[in-house]
């Protein structure tokens, strides 16, 4: 996905009729909704030249030219949205930000909070995790009880 890298395109009058075909352009300030396929995630998708790319990199194109910075976020938070003015080229770093509404969640599902002693980074994701729900949910493993318990209420 990749199609607004050479945006010569742009002046292909047949290619940019057919992408605006598929939006329901509605008032200056409201969400264009991209009504043709798209992601399981929500995000429309257009194929340029052979080459599928997302909806809102192609409206961002049309209108702004290349996405210098890398993403294109959605201002609105609708993801099916194509109307360049709610569109913005960010860092993948901000982009990440406004998707957690620029906080890091401070403690875990459990409420424990992630300190420097309480957080651990899985090996290959990097992804944290809690200490404390690590050592209570090996605990439970080990006891025998609890697999006990377990088998018999598993049982019947």
């Amino acid at each position: 996905m990749g199609a607004d890298t050479k945006i010569e395109w742009a002046d292909d009058t047949v290619l940019v009729a057919r992408f605006w075909s598929k939006v329901e352009r509605l008032g200056a300030d409201d969400c264009w909704p991209w009504r043709a396929g798209g992601t399981s995630g929500g995000y429309g998708t257009f194929t340029v030249r052979g080459v599928r790319t997302t909806a809102q990199r192609v409206s961002f194109a049309l209108h702004h030219g290349h996405a210098a910075a890398g993403k294109v976020d959605h201002l609105c938070r609708n993801r099916a949205c194509v109307n360049p003015a709610h569109l913005e080229d960010v860092t993948n770093r901000e982009n990440t930000l406004r998707g957690l509404r620029g906080r890091l969640h401070t403690h875990c599902p459990q409420g424990h909070e992630f300190t420097a002693e309480n957080t651990g980074r899985h090996a290959g994701t990097g992804q944290r995790f809690c200490r404390t729900c690590r050592r209570d949910r090996d605990r439970k493993r080990r006891d025998a009880a609890y697999w006990r318990e377990r088998r018999r209420t598993h049982a019947g």
